[in-house]
């Protein structure tokens, strides 16, 4: 009873800081939300600018969106207008007919990068974004919840880490592990610290791209743990991919320019801040500690590996949506198994 009390104040403490983020569901005008169209000459206004009146529209939508993608063709050197469109319902952006095929393409990429930004929010003096799509990774956890405890099939009998199956081969156990719950606490717990640490990390990294990094990372950490322990044993919980997401985070602040001109302290503010946060919710003493830390420094090590994503928005969305779909193609090759071969 002491235990699950305990957990239950922790849960409780980790949705108070969720709501002390005043994280709010983005809105439809989040992102790069802008259509592109194709016209010619346009007829500016009589209070526009005569620069205006033989320009064309390349662009047309909400002021702030204009001015975003005026600044994102200023950027290549591309001279732009943001005027009242004649409904006065929006406004356009306009440019030079000769800059008008470049204006167009700079555009398309700007929209086909940042294509999944409505799903994020800055927070924290605009420090860090937090990606929403980390909702999809909670309600996946709770849908295999409910599969296991309500389902025909013994799922968590085929699905859990059980060392002399894994020895004998079945390798899956590693990735299925990752979505099984000893109940109802152990679920709510995981769910909340993940929604917060996949939410930070699906934003840094892209939300595939850490998706994936995560649960590999928490099934080679499931991995090592029977590599350096001799006993059998049984391991589920996705624990372990939620470190594996706080590592990624961990190795966040070696990326800012900041830790050039002062390394202590970006140190101290980054990498120290994550130790702690691992401190407080990977020692739990009714836990796996070693799957906690193996996870969390595999993590970091896909960090290092992934900085390359996390400082191009444009390699970033190329591989997002490739990651999301390795994703589903590894974790449903991992439960098919389980459920053709596991025994």
């Amino acid at each position: 009873m002491r235990d699950g009390t305990r957990q239950l104040i922790d849960t409780g403490l980790r949705l108070l800081v969720l709501a002390s983020m005043k994280l709010k569901w983005p809105s439809q005008s989040s992102g790069p939300t802008f259509s592109l169209i194709e016209t010619g000459p346009h007829n500016a206004p009589s209070d526009a600018s005569d620069a205006a009146e033989q320009a064309c529209v390349v662009a047309t939508g909400a002021h702030g969106r204009m001015m975003d993608a005026g600044l994102v063709l200023a950027s290549q050197n591309i001279e732009a207008m943001v005027i009242r469109s004649r409904d006065a319902r929006g406004c356009e952006l306009v440019v030079k007919p000769e800059d008008l095929a470049e204006a167009r393409q700079q555009l398309a990429h700007y929209a086909q990068e940042n294509r999944h930004r409505r799903w994020r929010q800055s927070f924290a003096g605009r420090r860090f974004e937090f990606d929403w799509q980390s909702v999809v990774w909670v309600l996946l956890m709770v849908g295999c919840y409910y599969f296991q405890t309500h389902g025909s099939l013994p799922i968590q009998s085929l699905g859990e880490f059980y060392t002399p199956s894994v020895r004998s081969g079945e390798w899956w156990r590693a990735v299925t592990a990752e979505f099984l719950h000893v109940d109802l606490r152990h679920l709510a717990s995981n769910a909340t610290t993940g929604f917060l640490f996949f939410g930070v990390a699906m934003a840094e990294y892209g939300a595939g791209t850490a998706l994936l990094a995560s649960v590999v990372a928490g099934a080679l950490a499931n991995m090592v743990a029977l590599w350096v322990r001799s006993t059998t044993y049984h391991g589920l919980g996705a624990s372990g991919m939620v470190m594996a997401a706080l590592g990624l985070l961990a190795v966040r602040s070696f990326r800012l320019q900041d830790w050039r001109a002062r390394p202590g302290l970006t140190l101290s503010r980054g990498f120290l801040a994550a130790v702690f946060l691992f401190i407080l919710h990977g020692f739990n003493p009714n836990s796996d500690v070693l799957v906690h830390g193996l996870g969390f420094g595999i993590g970091g090590v896909a960090g290092v590996m992934l900085t390359s994503l996390a400082e191009s928005p444009r390699r970033q969305a190329r591989w997002d949506i490739y990651s999301k779909w390795l994703f589903v193609v590894l974790v449903a090759t991992a439960w098919g198994c389980a459920l053709r071969f596991g025994g």
